[in-house]
C-alpha cells in the first residue's frame, strides 16, 4: 500500500512533469522578444493542429527552376491533406524571398518582421517608435498567430497584430469577411495568382454589408453574389440554401456600431465525428470556392455574364458572344487549312492569371480557345479558318476551347464532327 508521503511525493511529480509539458507546448507555439525563427524552424500550435514556418514552391520556366520562399501557416495532420493544400496564411505572398535566409523576428522595440539577404525587411507590425514594449506572439489552436502586449504579471494583454485580420487566400472558422467600421479596415479573400503562384490573383470573396450578401470580384468588377439572407438567419439565396443544407456549418453574420462581419463554424455534432477541429474555405485562383473535403461550394468559371444562374452576375457581352457558348478544357490542337499546326499566340504578360487569359479571348471575337501558362502568360488561337482537331487519348497539352453549349461544337469553321459517345476530358477541380 502507498503510504501517504510516497503518494505526495508521486502526485508532485506528476503536477511538475505537466508544468514542463505545458510550458514546453507553450514555448513552442511562442516568439518572446528578442527571440527569431529561421528558414528551419517551426511553431507549433499547443494541440499541435498548425505550424508557423518558412516553405519555398518551385516554379519552371522554360529550362530554368525558380525557387521562392513564403512564411506561412499549415494545418498539421489535415485529413487527406498535402503540404500544397494545408496551406492557409501566408505573410509575404506578394513579396517572395529568393533564397532561404528568411528569419523572423520580433525586437525589442516590439517590431514583428521578416529579415532576409538581398532585401529590405518585410514588416508585418511596426512596433513602438519611443519605448519597448514587453511582448509575445503566438500560434493559437484556431489557426491565429497573435502578436500580444504582456502585462505585467506575465498574463496576454491586448492584442497589437493578428494574421485573422489580413486573409489570403482561405477563411478558418472564426475568421471574419467584413469591414471594421472603427478602423476601416476590410476582411477579404484573395485568389492565388496560379496554383503554383501565391502572389495577388483575380479573385476576391467579400462580404457586402448593404445587401447582406456574400460577393465575389473578378478584378473589380462582381462575378458573383449569394443572394441576401434573412433577418437573423440564412437561407435567403441559393447559396445559403445549399450550404446550410449540408448541415455541416453553423453560418453566422454579425452587424453592430464597431463591425460588420460574416463567420462561419463546424457543427459540433460533423466537427467531433469528422474533423476534430478542422475545417477551411479555400478560394482557389479559378475562382472555386472549396470546403475541407473538397466540395465545391462556388464555380464561377460558369458565369460567363449573360445570365444569373446559380448567382451569377450580367455583365455587357460582345456582339458575338451568347448564351450558347462556353468554354470546356480538351486535348488536342488547332491545325491551320494547309495542314500546318498552329502553335498560337503568347501573351508572355507575367500578371496575367487564368480568368484574365479566358476573359480576354472571350471579348475577342476571333478568339477560339486559350491556355493559361501557369500565371506567367496566355497562349491564344485566333482565326475561325483554323481546325480543332481532339486527341481523345488525353496524350496532348489540355487547353479551354470555345464550344457552343448544346452541343460541344467547336466555333471553328472547319471543326471535326464530335462523337456524341466519346468521353470529353472536363475542368477536374
Amino acid at each position: 500500500m502507498v503510504s501517504r508521503k510516497s503518494f505526495i511525493y508521486i502526485l508532485f511529480c506528476i503536477i511538475i512533469h505537466s508544468y514542463l509539458v505545458v510550458s514546453d507546448s507553450a514555448s513552442l507555439a511562442t516568439i518572446h522578444q528578442g527571440n527569431t525563427l529561421n528558414s528551419s524552424q517551426t511553431l507549433i500550435s499547443s494541440k499541435g493542429y498548425f505550424s508557423l514556418g518558412f516553405f519555398s514552391i518551385e516554379k519552371y520556366s522554360g529550362s530554368n527552376t525558380i525557387k521562392t520562399w513564403y512564411l506561412g501557416i499549415n494545418y498539421i495532420n489535415f485529413p487527406g491533406g498535402t503540404n500544397e493544400t494545408n496551406r492557409v496564411w501566408i505573410a509575404n505572398r506578394d513579396k517572395p524571398i529568393y533564397n532561404d535566409s528568411g528569419i523572423l523576428t520580433l525586437d525589442r522595440m516590439g517590431k514583428l518582421m521578416i529579415s532576409y539577404k538581398g532585401g529590405d525587411p518585410i514588416v508585418l507590425y511596426k512596433g513602438s517608435k519611443f519605448a519597448a514594449v514587453n511582448t509575445s506572439a503566438t500560434l493559437l489552436d484556431n489557426g491565429n498567430f497573435v502578436l500580444r502586449e504582456m502585462n505585467s504579471n506575465g498574463s496576454a494583454g491586448m492584442v497589437l497584430w493578428e494574421s485573422f485580420a489580413y486573409p489570403t487566400d482561405t477563411l478558418l472558422p472564426g475568421m471574419k469577411l467584413g469591414v471594421s467600421h472603427k478602423t476601416g479596415q476590410r476582411w477579404s479573400l484573395t485568389s492565388w495568382l496560379a496554383d503554383d503562384t501565391p502572389a495577388t490573383g483575380a479573385f476576391t470573396l467579400e462580404w457586402d454589408p448593404k445587401g447582406v450578401q456574400l460577393v465575389m470580384r473578378r478584378q473589380g468588377m462582381i462575378y458573383w453574389n449569394s443572394g441576401a439572407i434573412k433577418r437573423d438567419s440564412f437561407g435567403g439565396g441559393t447559396f445559403f440554401d445549399f450550404v446550410s443544407s449540408t448541415s455541416i456549418y453553423d453560418l453566422k453574420n454579425v452587424t453592430n456600431e464597431e463591425e460588420e462581419y460574416f463567420t462561419y463554424s463546424v457543427n459540433n455534432e460533423y466537427d467531433e465525428q469528422y474533423r476534430k477541429g478542422k475545417s477551411k474555405l479555400l478560394l482557389d485562383y479559378k475562382g472555386l470556392l472549396q470546403d475541407a473535403d473538397r466540395l465545391q461550394i462556388i464555380n464561377v468559371e460558369e458565369c460567363y455574364g449573360y445570365n444569373t444562374d446559380d448567382g451569377c452576375a450580367k455583365w455587357e457581352q460582345p456582339k458575338c458572344r451568347g448564351s450558347n457558348m462556353k468554354f470546356e478544357t480538351r486535348s488536342g490542337g488547332f491545325t491551320k487549312p494547309a495542314g500546318d499546326y498552329d502553335m498560337g499566340v503568347y501573351d508572355n504578360n507575367g500578371s496575367l492569371s487564368r480568368s484574365d487569359c479566358r476573359a480576354q479571348c472571350w471579348n475577342d471575337c476571333d478568339c477560339l480557345g486559350f491556355r493559361a501558362n501557369g500565371g506567367t502568360g496566355c497562349l491564344f488561337w485566333r482565326g475561325k479558318d483554323l481546325k480543332f482537331e481532339q486527341d481523345y487519348s488525353g496524350a496532348t497539352v489540355r487547353l479551354d476551347l470555345l464550344v457552343k453549349s448544346s452541343s460541344g461544337e467547336s466555333l471553328s469553321s472547319k471543326s471535326l464532327s464530335w462523337n456524341s459517345n466519346a468521353s470529353i476530358n472536363q475542368n477536374i477541380v
